[in-house]
This record gives structure tokens, sequence and C-alpha cells, in this order.
């Protein structure tokens, strides 16, 4: 990979491309569960991470993704991760928030990363919705207990 294309991939992303992976998961996701339910996507956008909040819901329909679904504010818990963190890093050199973290409560699951396009991609949705939807599916033949 050269410079540029690198540089290109670990750049701060727009919203547009925030929302082409919003689409991508939210195809995946609602593909998946063929009509039966649909998925809320939404964002908490700082200027240094992105809070992705994913949520099933009783809808009877695809559930429209468009500006309204980024909310930009001055801080996320992935930014007070980041302050966790480096108080860690203190104690241990190897502790790092290096790709991000996906976090499950009842319908809704939160995904925090960087707010990097690399981070964010479409490929990077598909990749995401097979791990949660393998995830659902453990979680329903160990009766919850992973």
């Amino acid at each position: 990979m050269d410079r540029k294309t690198y540089m290109d991939l670990i750049r701060e992303l727009t919203d547009t491309e925030l929302l082409d992976y919003a689409r991508e998961l939210q195809a995946e996701l609602d593909g998946f569960l063929m009509g039966d339910a649909y998925h809320r996507i939404s964002f908490i956008r700082s200027e240094n991470y992105i809070e992705c909040v994913v949520e099933i819901t009783k809808e009877k329909q695809t559930i429209q993704i468009d500006s309204t679904s980024i909310e930009k504010v001055e801080s996320t818990i992935g930014d007070r991760l980041e302050n966790v963190t480096d108080l860690l890093s203190k104690l241990d050199p190897e502790v790092h928030l290096q790709h991000g973290l996906r976090l499950y409560d009842g319908p809704r699951i939160y995904i925090y990363r960087y707010s990097r396009l690399i981070d964010w991609t479409t490929d990077q949705a598909v990749v995401d919705a097979g791990e949660i939807i393998g995830e659902a599916v453990l979680a329903g033949m160990t009766g919850g207990v992973q």
C-alpha cells in the first residue's frame, strides 16, 4: 500500500461515508431477518470518536437513514475510554484502545471506534453485521451464555 492510499484510509471520514456504512450495516442485518424486524442505526459523533447505536425494532418496514441519524457532540464515551486507556497504559504499556469496542444492551448494540475512514467502510459494515449475527446466533444456542 502506498503512502497516499494509507493516508486516505486514516483520514477523518465524512458524514456521507458514515451514512454509507450505516446503510450497508442495516441492509445486511435487516436482510438476515427477512422482514421479521428492522434495525435503527444512529450515531453520536465527536471529533475523535464515533458511537454507533444499532437497535432492533418492531417496525414493519426499513427505517430511513439520513443526516438526522448523526448527532455531533463535544465528546462521546469513546473519548472517555481513551482517557481510561491512557491511565491504564501508564500502569501497563501493553494496554491501548486499538480498534474499537462493541457493547450489548438488550435490543441495542453500541459500537465505538475512532473517527477514521478505515474503521467505517462499507466492507467493515459487512464484517460487523456478520459478527453481530454470529454472536446473536451463538447467544440463542447457548441461552444467552457465551
